[in-house]
């Protein structure tokens, strides 16, 4: 049996990447991993490297981004981040988003935290 908060993610993520793209926005990679933890994707955004966190909630359990992204979370995707940017020698600007998903509902928030 499939885990169901791994295929509510993939939806998300897929809904998330198609909506980035209407929005202009060039995805450069998704589910990067290191030892520090996983970014949901990276992308550019003009000259910007985004990198993005995908909250997916049922209508009913729909939360702000405020609370979705727990103070840990940022955490590690702050060191995944400076991860990637090391290892791929990445001197652009960068910026942390968050994309919260709730039924059709899509909202994007640039430079959710940092």
């Amino acid at each position: 049996m499939p885990n169901n908060n791994k295929t509510i993610g993939d939806t998300g993520e897929h809904l998330a990447i198609d909506y980035l793209k209407k929005e202009g926005i060039s995805i450069v990679t998704t589910n990067f991993h290191s030892r520090y933890g996983e970014i949901d994707i990276i992308a550019l955004d003009n000259d910007t490297l985004c990198f993005i966190e995908v909250k997916n909630y049922s209508p009913r359990n729909y939360i702000s981004v405020y609370h979705a992204i727990s103070k840990q979370k940022k955490q590690k995707i702050i060191k995944t981040a400076r991860y990637y940017l090391l290892k791929n020698q990445v001197t652009c600007p960068c910026r942390f988003d968050a994309l919260l998903i709730s039924g059709k509902v899509i909202e994007y928030i640039k430079g959710a935290f940092c």
